[in-house]
């Protein structure tokens, strides 16, 4: 709030509004699997995805000086990267396999 009053909402904060991150996971599972990646909604690819720790990968050529100066577009390839929390920060390799998922 500012004087009173309160600010106008950014971007990021108005889709936050409009549907939450934890929701994406059904069109994640029903309509994006199904449909491929140029059905992913943007705020979805760039913003609520991510709330899952679902990232995409950086196209393969592209230098890590570039990401700076080009457009998320650009830049992306049409697979992910899940980020995964490790409480502790230890995993050895012989649990990781049990704890992995294959997706479809």
């Amino acid at each position: 709030m500012e004087g009173g009053r309160h600010r106008p909402l950014n971007g990021n904060e108005v889709w936050k509004q409009e549907d939450g991150g934890l929701s994406v996971r059904d069109r994640v599972e029903n309509i994006y699997s199904k449909q491929g990646f140029d059905s992913i909604e943007g705020t979805d690819l760039h913003g609520r995805m991510r709330w899952w720790g679902l990232y995409t990968q950086r196209k393969p050529g592209i230098d890590g000086g570039k990401t700076a100066t080009l457009e998320p577009h650009e830049l992306e390839d049409t697979y992910f990267m899940l980020r995964v929390r490790i409480d502790g920060g230890q995993l050895t390799t012989t649990q990781a396999p049990r704890h992995r998922r294959d997706l479809p």
